[in-house]
């Protein structure tokens, strides 16, 4: 699965890659990951945020389940 950021909701930034991660792969498993922007993208501030699923999850289904989300970060107003 990929994080993807976005400033406009149009144009998406990918901001974390995750392929055969089993950091997930237990009942109720919770796990934090940093988020290391790209050289290129540094300064740049993102209002929107998706996960895009790539593959297939650890069960081999074509199906996400989320039930909590936390992302940190500083607040910038425009």
């Amino acid at each position: 699965w990929d994080l993807q950021g976005s400033s406009d909701g149009s144009n998406w930034v990918l901001l974390s890659r995750h392929s055969n991660d089993t950091a997930l792969n237990s009942p109720f498993a919770v796990h934090s990951w940093p988020i290391v922007i790209p050289r290129q993208e540094q300064g740049s501030t993102y209002q929107f945020f998706r996960v895009l699923q790539t593959g297939h999850n650890s069960s081999n289904h074509n199906f996400l389940m989320l039930s909590g989300c936390e992302i940190y970060g500083e607040l910038f107003e425009h």
